[in-house]
């Protein structure tokens, strides 16, 4: 046996191939030295996490670089644009996960293993699938949505054609401009067959959302940005017939902005804007979302030492009005340590009155707070049977409101400095009568 051993080694090392040994079922194994093509978060909305293999959740903003293998999971609140270095693109809608399963050059293939993704494909030589439970769905264009929740599993193609390989080997192809369900609870009599897209389709909020995102790309695709903003810290261009004008410093804690508001009605508050390119918007672009009318100043913790542009707009309900002049400006670059338990020393929580609690923090919890509540005394995040929870992103909220989830009566509730995927300190607990 040991001469058969050596004699398989020695062919290997002659024949120049790269190959381990595994003992434990006496076969040869080649090692995958191939390279994959990089991924990234860009775009982040609401609640958005991460892990990296089978590492911890972490809260994702923009800029994450992503690995095959990596997930990404948005929550109830949450949307996320993910980018490829071929230039493809996904969308994840709330409340849905993908696993990045292949990033090889050749063939990217994505688990959607709930919920719904938008795959919006360039045109290529390789391979792009999408697979969900044990359904292929593999983009033959450029533009699809696959489906994987609780009574209904399929694809809407919105562009060109995608080919449906299910569990027993059998390709259907679905033309631009219809969907195929192999699961429909709400109308079985559609299943499995080849149905036009319908109107109340077309205004799925998700699908309106990326239609909006496909003609930014569309509509900037022959376009050349010849605008340069130089000023660097303190020493900011500000447009002369800006009706909001912006200006932003550096401080301990990240990035300080500070705004004018002249003849603009900014009743639904503002959101503050970034992009490593010019002319941040939203939707589109990472943002923080500032409910406060009256808010002249807002301090956002960024620190990764990078240089970004900023505006801050008139929010007008699902999309921004007027906008402020851009604002570029490098970020103070403080290393962090992975896994760290964090910057709040105490957090101090009361009753609001009625439905609504508020508390104070000692430190910058950077990553928002998780209000969670129950019936049950001491509950946590992640959640035991029987708690819920609130996720607030923003490392500057101090309130929130709760709802009678498990019926009307006592809850006990604390808030914690959110760490992505668990929490650091809490607050004390309080009671709260919910009717």
């Amino acid at each position: 046996m040991k001469k058969i051993i050596y004699l398989i080694i020695l062919a290997i090392i002659i024949s120049g191939g790269c190959y381990y040994w595994v003992s434990n079922n006496n076969s040869v194994v080649q090692n995958n030295t191939a390279e994959t093509i990089g991924a990234q978060i860009v775009w982040v909305e609401g609640g958005v996490e991460y892990k990296q293999g089978e590492g911890d959740w972490k809260r994702a903003s923009a800029d994450i670089n992503l690995k095959e293998g990596d997930s990404v999971e948005t929550l109830a609140d949450g949307r996320t644009i993910i980018n490829f270095d071929d230039g493809s693109a996904i969308r994840l809608d709330n409340k849905s996960t993908v696993v990045l399963a292949s990033l090889k050059p050749e063939h990217i293939t994505i688990k959607n293993e709930a919920g719904q993704i938008y795959s919006r494909i360039v045109k290529s030589t390789r391979i792009f699938d999408v697979q969900a439970y044990d359904v292929v769905y593999e983009s033959l264009g450029t533009a699809y949505k696959t489906i994987n929740k609780e009574g209904q599993k399929g694809v809407e193609v919105y562009e060109s054609k995608v080919k449906v390989i299910d569990k027993d080997k059998k390709e259907t192809i679905v033309e631009e401009g219809n969907k195929y369900l192999l699961e429909n609870k709400a109308d079985v009599a559609i299943e499995n067959k080849l149905v036009e897209i319908s109107k109340a389709d077309l205004e799925d909020a998700f699908i309106v959302w990326n239609k909006e995102e496909d003609d930014k790309i569309i509509g900037t695709e022959n376009e050349t940005d010849t605008d340069t903003v130089n000023n660097e810290e303190s020493e900011q261009q500000v447009a002369a017939e800006s009706k909001i004008t912006l200006s932003a410093v550096k401080v301990n804690g990240g990035l300080k902005f500070t705004w004018t508001v002249n003849g603009v009605n900014v009743d639904q508050g503002f959101k503050l804007v970034r992009s490593t390119a010019i002319n941040p918007v939203y939707p589109g672009n990472d943002y923080q979302y500032l409910t406060n009318k009256d808010q002249r100043t807002y301090t956002w913790a960024i620190k990764d030492g990078k240089t970004y542009y900023f505006r801050v707009c008139q929010y007008l309900g699902g999309k921004c009005g007027e906008y402020s002049n851009n604002v570029k400006i490098t970020a103070p670059l403080v290393e962090t340590i992975e896994n760290s338990t964090g910057s709040v020393s105490s957090i101090t929580l009361s009753a609001a009155g009625g439905s609504k609690v508020s508390w104070t923090t000692k430190g910058v919890s950077e990553q928002g707070f998780k209000l969670v509540w129950s019936k049950n005394s001491g509950p946590t995040y992640p959640c035991r049977d029987g708690d819920k929870y609130n996720y607030l992103s923003d490392p500057s909220a101090n309130n929130s409101s709760l709802d009678a989830f498990d019926g009307p009566g006592a809850y006990y509730v604390r808030v914690c400095e959110y760490l992505g995927g668990k929490c650091g300190v809490y607050s004390n607990q309080i009671v709260i009568t919910l009717e």
